[in-house]
């Protein structure tokens, strides 16, 4: 492992996520956020998930994309020293499960826009951020990095909280 500047460690010696990994999370869960949204506009004769996805069905394909790294964040709440096991496998899995969630949102994307009439300015900047974040999660050292580094179990026996 690569070694970062201090301020790249937290208290327990772990590598921080990054504001870049950070921004790549929150996108592959964007649809957890829009899913509500798309319900409460819905109330008032808005389309709200039609300017992200064509159907429901496309959102909730995007949903079921986004469940590997929503995983992944619970993850990165739940990562301290008396950390359990299911987090710290979902940890040291982290890569694998945020490319699979990468893939799927890709995939999901442009199946959403392959099924709209015309493609618009929102469908090609989600396809080029898609493809960036894909990109960033194989190649990222950083990213690599922060998921081998997780708090060494403390002496209560890794309880949960």
């Amino acid at each position: 492992m690569k070694l970062y500047s201090l301020e790249s460690y937290d208290d327990d010696f772990t590598l921080k996520v990054s504001p870049g990994s950070a921004f790549w999370l929150a996108f592959l869960c964007r649809a957890l956020v829009i899913m509500p949204f798309d319900l409460y506009f819905k109330k008032k004769s808005f389309d709200f998930m039609g300017i992200f996805y064509a159907t429901n069905v496309h959102l909730s394909v995007a949903v079921i994309s986004a469940l590997p790294t929503l995983a992944v964040l619970v993850a990165w709440i739940r990562r301290h020293s008396s950390a359990g096991s299911v987090p710290r496998f979902i940890w040291a899995n982290g890569k694998s499960l945020l490319i699979v969630s990468a893939i799927l949102n890709l995939l999901g994307i442009l199946w959403s826009v392959t099924s709209r009439e015309s493609i618009s300015n929102l469908d090609l900047t989600q396809i080029v951020l898609s493809f960036s974040c894909l990109f960033y999660v194989l190649r990222s050292q950083r990213l690599r990095d922060t998921f081998l580094s997780f708090p060494a179990l403390s002496e209560s026996g890794g309880k949960q909280r």
